[in-house]
């Protein structure tokens, strides 16, 4: 196993991935570990935004993700079961103008697949990270290999983390996180062989609750039911019967996979970067999936990754390029994370604020400019530094607008 003089990263899901494959691409040696030897069959996130299409065709991976996608170009808003217009991405600017709906493990796929094209790439699975010995210059790392047993110690040059929420990384590096949940949960679970709804995501405001549909692959369709807590999770036969109770469709006759829950949570590392060690992703941020912002956040810190380890190879001040990455990426998931709570907030209202919350909703996809904006904050088009920055919160949340809900 090569390590020596190498950039190490731990965790392959998308964004390690797809930092292996930028690597990769510009000829920068990396060893990518992960403890998993198999693809997982959950896919929570779905959506793949504009720029994070752009990454995917940097690395040549694009046409096969389009392959198995499908473009979203609209979203049908509902008011109950009556509709209340259509936010459409088909005048963003550049060469997507969509969402790309594909399951991660099917983009995970596709970026692993694309590894071998890089001979200065070196993947290995089955690879536990068990600490740090030292976080110097060159820190030592502690891995184990899970088939075999044996420990073995190496020393790359940088270390990223992009193993999760839970980062093994991030807490043998000694970085401080920030944890909040938000009181609503959702309910989640495909479906296949429902009623015909074509390709435009369609989202449901309730009295009741929020209900959001996204087309998928094959025919199939996710549906997202909002629940009071974690309390009142469903089960497949209760989630069927609270989407025809809410939106009118009936769910009965189709083919359901398991029903899933989640609990939408905010964190934050208080370093991004530090020393010769790097976190991407959910190892450094956490936002509500709501939205779907969370996942493409994590491949623009790839790609700012990997482009501040090209700048550091040719000889720019390391310790300048990683305060570089710690503020900008730090402001890219204030933003993306604001934003993402306020919609989540707006669109869970229930009772008497989902009058007015829809009258609202109504008015902004009335008015041309208003709805545009929409679709570039959806798109994630306006995150900064590719967009302008208007929070003034902070990483931990101390004024998260998605806070009360």
């Amino acid at each position: 196993m090569r390590a020596e003089g190498d950039v190490l990263i731990i965790g392959a899901g998308p964004v390690g991935l797809t930092l292996a494959n930028l690597l990769g691409a510009a000829g920068i040696p990396c060893l990518l570990l992960d403890r998993r030897t198999e693809t997982p069959l959950q896919s929570r996130a779905i959506g793949v935004a504009p720029p994070s299409l752009a990454i995917m065709e940097s690395v040549g991976c694009l046409e096969a993700l389009m392959g198995r996608g499908v473009p979203i170009r609209d979203a049908v808003v509902w008011d109950g079961r009556r509709t209340r217009g259509t936010l459409t991405f088909r005048h963003l600017p550049g060469r997507y103008p969509m969402v790309l709906a594909v399951p991660q493990r099917e983009t995970m796929r596709i970026l692993e697949d694309r590894l071998p094209a890089w001979s200065c790439v070196c993947y290995q699975d089955g690879m536990e990270f068990l600490g740090l010995r030292d976080a110097g210059p060159r820190p030592e790392i502690r891995l184990r290999d899970l088939r075999s047993g044996r420990e073995s110690t190496v020393a790359p040059s940088l270390l990223i983390g992009c193993d999760g929420h839970r980062s093994a990384v991030r807490e043998a590096a000694g970085f401080a996180c920030a944890r909040k949940r938000y009181r609503t949960a959702f309910s989640m679970a495909d479906f296949e062989g429902g009623p015909s709804m074509g390709s435009p995501a369609h989202l449901f405001f309730t009295e009741k609750g929020a209900v959001e549909s996204f087309p998928l692959p094959g025919g199939r369709r996710r549906w997202i039911v909002q629940m009071q807590d974690l309390r009142d999770r469903l089960d497949g036969p209760g989630l069927v019967e609270c989407v025809r109770a809410r939106t009118g469709a009936d769910l009965a006759a189709a083919d359901g996979s398991d029903v899933s829950w989640f609990q939408p949570q905010r964190q934050c590392a208080g370093r991004f970067a530090a020393g010769r060690i790097v976190l991407c992703g959910d190892s450094a941020h956490v936002m509500t999936p709501i939205g779907g912002q969370g996942m493409n956040t994590g491949l623009a810190d790839a790609r700012h990754a990997a482009e501040m380890i090209g700048r550091w190879r040719a000889g720019a001040s390391w310790k300048r390029l990683c305060a570089a990455y710690d503020r900008r990426r730090r402001r890219a998931f204030r933003f993306a994370a604001d934003r993402a709570a306020l919609g989540m907030w707006i669109g869970t209202r229930k009772g008497p604020l989902a009058r007015p919350r829809s009258a609202l909703v109504a008015r902004c996809l009335r008015s041309e400019r208003l709805a545009r904006a929409m679709a570039m904050h959806y798109a994630m088009l306006t995150v900064p530094p590719d967009g302008p920055a208007r929070s003034g919160r902070t990483c931990g949340g101390r004024r998260d607008p998605g806070g009360t809900g």
